[in-house]
């Protein structure tokens, strides 16, 4: 059922909306205490516990395109773990000339060959044990050593931004090598990294300012808390797409709630009107027992005796033929 409300979450939400060229993937840890195999355990997050997911969001509007869980260790996942997360959030938008923007968890030369043959460019750091990563000597502060191949189809920077650090940024956007003139004279992929690697990041902190989430002991629940968080910031986007409104997201939630509100109540009305209008077998009775509607002081919940005026259902026990709101109106 969980996997069929994703599903469609996701079918809808590409369909509602055509993204920007520049997309980002990162991963998102949802809190909760629910009782799960698959608890994910990460010091440098707020909340060290949680459900792990991974997202592929725009990065201009943080619109969410993608979304899946993580669910464990997969038997039939080939690659590795960031290649295969990345290329399968990526499936719908491969050979569009689409840019994705990785950290360093997911960015390798694989991922980069494997996105580049289906026309999508890559930029994103590395991490500095990769086996990718041409051996060299650690740079004065603020100088870079740019890298390419032969076919000048990928492109690696080495950039040290303090003394004790140091940022390796791969590219298959970027063709030069320039630098800024003045300043910290950082790398074009270096500013580029930067103004693109925080969608998901930006979707993740407006999910948690105003979320639904409420405390349950169940992992499915906690996964729908985290999609109606999500919807909300998407319809948010859309709404303001659409209507050119530029509606502040709080007053946007508090309407959108009170509308689905009205809505919930307004069937539960119809539902409620169309099964007092079903017909009865005898004289105040029903073909099965139901709950009773009219509240009384008895503790019996279940009944087969309805009203003879407003055919809701009542308890037989504590009434005769009558409720009591019904004898209050005709008295």
């Amino acid at each position: 059922m969980m996997t069929w409300v994703l599903d469609r979450f996701v079918e809808n939400s590409q369909k509602a909306y055509i993204p920007d060229y520049s997309l980002t993937v990162d991963e998102q840890l949802f809190p909760t205490k629910a009782r799960y195999r698959f608890t994910q355990f990460m010091p440098n997050k707020p909340y060290k516990f949680g459900i792990k997911f991974w997202i592929l969001a725009e990065v201009k509007s943080k619109y969410c395109l993608n979304i899946k869980p993580y669910l464990g260790k997969d038997e039939q996942r080939v690659d590795s773990l960031g290649t295969h997360t990345v290329m399968k959030l990526m499936e719908p938008y491969l050979g569009r000339g689409y840019n994705v923007t990785t950290d360093n968890f997911f960015t390798s030369q694989d991922l980069a060959l494997k996105l580049l043959d289906r026309r999508t460019s890559l930029v994103g750091t590395m991490r500095l044990n990769r086996k990718e990563i041409p051996v060299s000597d650690k740079l004065p502060t603020h100088e870079s050593t740019f890298f390419a191949t032969d076919s000048n189809s990928l492109n690696l920077v080495k950039y040290q931004a303090k003394p004790s650090k140091t940022v390796i940024v791969m590219s298959t956007l970027h063709r030069r090598a320039e630098c800024q003139t003045d300043g910290k004279k950082k790398p074009e992929s270096v500013l580029f990294y930067n103004e693109n690697k925080c969608g998901v990041d930006v979707l993740d902190a407006m999910c948690k300012l105003m979320s639904t989430k409420a405390g349950c002991r169940r992992w499915p629940l906690a996964i729908f808390f985290n999609l109606l968080d999500i919807a909300a910031v998407n319809s948010w986007i859309l709404f303001q797409k659409v209507t050119g409104s530029k509606m502040a997201r709080r007053e946007f939630i508090h309407q959108l709630s009170m509308e689905l509100t009205d809505t919930a109540a307004a069937s539960s009305a119809d539902v409620q009107q169309t099964s007092a209008d079903l017909p009865v077998t005898g004289p105040g009775d029903l073909e099965k027992r139901v709950n009773r509607q009219v509240k009384t002081a008895c503790k019996r919940n279940r009944t087969v005796t309805v009203c003879e005026l407003c055919r809701r259902a009542v308890c037989g026990k504590c009434m005769a033929k009558i409720c009591s709101s019904c004898k209050d109106s005709t008295s």
